[in-house]
This record gives C-alpha cells, sequence and structure tokens, in this order.
C-alpha cells in the first residue's frame, strides 16, 4: 500500500504515534468495503429493475453501481477535494 494518506502527517506525529499508518489504512480499506457494498446493492437493485422491465431505472443503477464502485479509487489517485 501507499503512504498517500498519511502525507500531512508530520514526522514528529508519526514518531509519537506509531499505529497512525495502521489506522489510516485500515479506515482506507473500511472506504473500499463500503464503496464495495453498495455497489453490490445497486447492482442487484439494476437486476431487479432490469426483470421488471423499467430499463431508465436498470441504466441509472448500473451506473450508480459503477460510480460508487470507482470513486475511492478515483478520489485517492487523482486527490479530488483536496
Amino acid at each position: 500500500m501507499s503512504n498517500e494518506w498519511v502525507r500531512e502527517f508530520t514526522p514528529i506525529e508519526r514518531q509519537s504515534s506509531m499505529d497512525l499508518e495502521k489506522v489510516v489504512n485500515s479506515f482506507e480499506w473500511l472506504i473500499y468495503a463500503g464503496s464495495g457494498l453498495i455497489a453490490i446493492v445497486l447492482f442487484v437493485v439494476a437486476a431487479n429493475r432490469s426483470k421488471e422491465g423499467d430499463t431508465v431505472g436498470a441504466f441509472l443503477a448500473s451506473v450508480g453501481a459503477v460510480l460508487s464502485a470507482t470513486a475511492p479509487i478515483i478520489a485517492k489517485s487523482f486527490s479530488i477535494g483536496g
């Protein structure tokens, strides 16, 4: 894993808390897991909408699932909002 999430901490702060990187990496995985679960739910909604014949709803749910699955990766790669 890269240390991009802990760049803003000074070396003194890192020395005072040796577990800081572990906590940040754990939070990063929590965000990935949450977005993955949301994507799975949206794909199930898309399948249900498709089964009912609602093509627009199925398309929108599929797009939402793809966006929610890739959002943390995009935000980390391009530093959106920071």
